[in-house]
């Protein structure tokens, strides 16, 4: 087994005793909103990394999308909805810590948990072709994710997919690179579609991906594969930006925000590692304090 296969397994990959606990929360979230709660729930989908298999133990989030059917006086109100989900929770669990968050979640945790919820409560979109004109509103966030987590889902089983998307994060994390968890699994997912060859290593898919980084930073495009709700023809083959497709919705730029000083820190960070990792220097480019001592031991 390699090297960093066995860094996977020992310290990033989520512990079962983490992962035991988290379908019986999931289900306690759901029977409150279904038996205790004024609100009409439709359906409940679990999402996040955790669903995708692609989690890290030491950053246990994981996502649920509350799906509501409309109500007359809350069906165009964000945070009337917000609330009235954020109050159902807190007076079922008063002993869990709960916030309403910034954004498109609220945030729980349970006493004495690891693992920290983001509930986002939403209502339904049928397919991806209805999002273009709904994405900037935060009630149809959940399902967003939903559609990113049916993507990734489609590559959780191919090999070393999981493990890749799960260095490629820890990188991240390790070096401040300005990308998102989710913009990671869009990377590895075009990478094992035009980069890799059959009997490939963990080692090259990752590397593979920093090389897929430097083209994105460079004006390749990133875009969703195989997905019946894109149309790679749509595409130019070169772009003087950053161009990373949603498959929520193919008609946003998931780096449009990204500014030229992040550019260049995201393919600086990349051609390090890459080179960092030829010279089988990987504890600098994923444990760089040396927190898990792993490194250090299996040198």
């Amino acid at each position: 087994m390699d090297v960093l296969l066995n860094y996977v397994n020992n310290c990033l990959r989520p512990t079962p005793d983490l992962l035991y606990p988290i379908p019986s929360k999931i289900n306690k979230i759901t029977n409150v909103l279904r038996s205790n709660s004024s609100l009409s729930l439709k359906e409940v989908l679990p999402g996040g990394s955790y669903e995708k298999g692609t989690m890290l133990r030491h950053h246990p989030d994981i996502d649920v999308v509350l799906v509501f059917n409309k109500e007359p006086g809350i069906k165009k109100d964000w945070k009337k909805l917000m609330h009235k989900v954020f109050i159902d929770l807190k007076t079922a669990f008063p002993e869990a810590d709960i916030k309403e968050g910034d954004f498109i979640a609220i945030q729980m945790q349970f006493k004495g948990d690891k693992a920290n919820y983001d509930i986002i409560p939403s209502y339904k979109v049928n397919s991806v072709s209805q999002m273009s004109d709904k994405h900037t509103s935060p009630i149809y966030q959940g399902i967003a994710q939903h559609f990113h987590v049916e993507y990734v889902k489609q590559r959780k089983n191919l090999r070393f997919y999981p493990e890749t998307v799960m260095l490629l994060k820890d990188w991240k994390n390790e070096h401040g690179v300005p990308l998102a968890s989710f913009h990671m699994e869009l990377i590895a997912t075009s990478v094992y579609e035009y980069r890799l060859e059959d009997n490939f290593s963990l080692e090259e898919s990752v590397f593979a991906c920093f090389q897929e980084i430097q083209g994105l930073i460079d004006g390749t495009p990133v875009f969703p594969v195989n997905w019946a709700d894109f149309d790679p023809d749509s595409l130019d083959r070169h772009y003087d930006y950053p161009l990373l497709i949603d498959p929520a919705n193919p008609s946003i730029n998931l780096l449009e925000e990204l500014k030229p000083e992040q550019w260049k820190k995201i393919k600086s960070e990349a051609s390090r590692a890459m080179a960092l990792i030829s010279n089988g220097d990987y504890g600098a480019v994923f444990d760089t304090k040396d927190q898990t001592h792993f490194f250090r031991m299996s040198s």
